[in-house]
This record gives structure tokens, sequence and C-alpha cells, in this order.
């Protein structure tokens, strides 16, 4: 979908659309990462931060320990570990195997809502430049630089 083919209703209306699923995006990530993580406050604070500075790429090759488990605990912190609670830990696992897809997801939602957004001020620059412009079609009208100042 280009600018073009929206009004700018539409484009607010589809603002509001993806603005409200990055929202619940967001909410799964947290509730993903709140399972997972001993100090849930902390793991959610630094996958935003971490988000914003580096990308989604690097917030999941933490996650799945692609530098080491190191990694993972130097961010996010320890897992939840239930030791012998083989329930709670079947639990984190699936956690974690769900949160790569969850950010995926929540990142192009992100993705998606910055380029409505963009679309959105392009095509209120574009109505106000056609609002601005001096019509050619009439030679005999003065421009404004022609008017005599009082």
């Amino acid at each position: 979908m280009s600018a073009n083919d929206f009004s700018l209703s539409n484009l607010a209306q589809a603002e509001g659309e993806v603005q409200a699923a990055a929202q619940v995006a967001a909410a799964r990530v947290e509730r993903l990462l709140r399972q997972s993580f001993e100090n849930s406050n902390h793991a959610v604070a630094k996958y935003q931060d971490l988000l914003r500075a580096r990308g989604p790429d690097a917030v999941i090759g933490i996650l799945e320990d692609r530098k080491g488990w190191g990694d993972r605990v130097y961010h996010f912190g320890f897992l939840k570990h239930g030791f012998f609670q083989f329930e709670k830990q079947r639990q984190v696992r699936q956690s974690l195997a769900e949160l790569p897809k969850a950010i995926q997801d929540h990142a192009q939602l992100l993705t998606q809502l910055q380029d409505l957004k963009a679309a959105r001020r392009n095509l209120v620059d574009r109505e106000d430049a056609r609002r601005f412009e001096r019509p050619d079609d009439d030679p005999d009208r003065p421009s404004p630089r022609d008017r005599p100042r009082r």
C-alpha cells in the first residue's frame, strides 16, 4: 500500500489499528519474559532498551544464546528454575521458545506503525504544498512579490 491509496482519515484509522496491535504484541512479549526470568521487571525494561538500541535480531540472538548463556544472563538475568518443579521448567522452556516469534511480530508492527506515520506526514505535506502553490494557468495574476508594499 502506498500513501496515494489512503486519505488522511484512513491513514489515521490504520495507524490506530496498528498501534493497538503493537500494544497487544508488546504485552505478549512482556508476559513471556515475565514467565521466563526471575527478575521480570528488569527483563522487560532491558528488552525495551535493547529493542530500541540494537533491534529485534540482536535481542533474539541474546535470548537464543548465540554468544553463550552468559550474554543472556548479563542482559536479562537468571531464568526461573524451579528445582524438581518439572512443570515450571517446561513452562520456562516453552516461553523461551515462543519469544523469538513474538519479538519478530512486535518489531514488524512497530515498523508498520512508523511507515504509516511517515505516509501520513507525507500526505499532509503534499496537501499543504498543493494548497500553497501558485496556479500557473493565470498569467495575469500578479505574484505576491510584485505587489507594492505599504
